[in-house]
């Protein structure tokens, strides 16, 4: 397992929310077609997998799609292989800074992913993130965006050192911010490996249209007074995304 790595950053260049693009790593970055239970994101099995980047061995097969789905990424900017870095997984991860990206096919409809199963259905997102403290303020990590109005995205909390997760459009954003857990700040820009899971429940599932955000194994919300529920909106079918290594769907 290798790494490659560009001068770049985002799978997306255009965007009302956020803009500019984190400087770090992400890993094994997943979708999958329903919502995640605890025990499953503890363990990550590969059934039910939309699509899975493990970045791998070459500039070629790094853009490859494992789910046996075949929804290669496509490289559009200059990023380029590099071996000598690793995920703690064993697999590849992608550096990037600036403005080179890569996109995933828009074959991979979050919406319709996240409305096709009618009991506990919904839409997980999976991967490995080394965040750095360089990346600039609201650098996104994660952006789906139909267009300029429309977005669902993981991205740095202004220039702090936590994560926002967000969902919207032009006149209204649903978000949560890893602020804090009791009186110890949840800082994720620290230029140190991080397993971040993001579910979003379909109304067919018991927490019907629920956020659920994983963290190092560490469920962060819901917590005790906190939860956030939002729908996905129907025409996002991009996927966007910076720094990555072994990502799923």
């Amino acid at each position: 397992a290798y790494a490659f790595k560009s001068s770049g950053s985002s799978i997306s260049t255009t965007g009302t929310i956020g803009g500019n693009n984190f400087i770090g790593y992400l890993s094994d970055f997943r979708i999958y077609n329903r919502v995640l239970p605890e025990h499953e994101i503890k363990t990550l099995y590969n059934s039910e997998l939309v699509a899975w980047y493990k970045f791998n061995d070459s500039s070629i097969t790094m853009l490859l799609d494992s789910s046996g789905n075949n929804f290669a990424l496509t490289n559009s900017g200059t990023a380029q292989f590099d071996n000598n870095l690793t995920c703690i997984t064993g697999n590849g991860s992608v550096y990037f800074a600036n403005s080179h990206y890569m996109i995933i096919p828009d074959t991979i409809h979050p919406y319709n992913i996240w409305t096709a199963n009618t009991i506990n259905g919904g839409i997980s997102f999976s991967f490995w993130a080394k965040l750095s403290t360089l990346s600039q303020a609201w650098a996104r990590i994660l952006f789906i965006q139909n267009s300029t109005t429309d977005w669902v995205t993981i991205l740095r909390n202004n220039a702090t050192n936590q994560i926002r997760f967000s969902t919207g459009n032009n006149s209204t954003e649903t978000y949560w911010d890893t602020v804090n857990s009791g009186t110890t700040a949840l800082n994720y820009f620290d230029n140190n490996w991080h397993h971040i899971v993001w579910t979003f429940a379909n109304s067919s599932a018991p927490n019907a249209n629920e956020w659920r955000i994983y963290v190092d194994n560490n469920c962060i919300l819901p917590v005790s007074g906190q939860s956030k529920t939002s729908t996905l909106d129907r025409k996002s079918t991009r996927l966007n995304s910076s720094h990555m290594s072994e990502s799923r769907m």
